[in-house]
């Protein structure tokens, strides 16, 4: 729960209002259900946290590759795009 919260608290903002609402949510519940003796509870707050998590995770890595978009930046080649370019070896230089 505690890193959970901790990424929430750094990289909340760069979730959709729903995912942060789910991710609250999970939080929520977690704390909850650690407060009682009810194992199946704890393991399903758990499990729904380990869900939200990444969730959590996977918009801050959306964010880190360039906006959450999913574009490519317009200079970049596209998955099977072909991109011509010489090579050279420079072994073969001479002196």
């Amino acid at each position: 729960m505690y890193s959970t919260e901790r990424a929430l608290a750094e990289h909340g903002a760069k979730l959709a209002d729903a995912e942060r609402s789910t991710v609250e949510q999970a939080l929520n519940e977690a704390r909850e259900a650690v407060k009682g003796d009810d194992i199946e509870r704890i393991r399903r707050s758990q499990e729904s946290l380990s869900r939200a998590s990444k969730t959590l995770a996977d918009a801050v890595y959306r964010e880190s590759r360039g906006g959450g978009s999913g574009l490519q930046s317009s200079g970049a080649p596209k998955n099977g795009d072909v991109v011509d370019a010489e090579f050279r070896n420079i072994d073969d230089r001479k002196p």
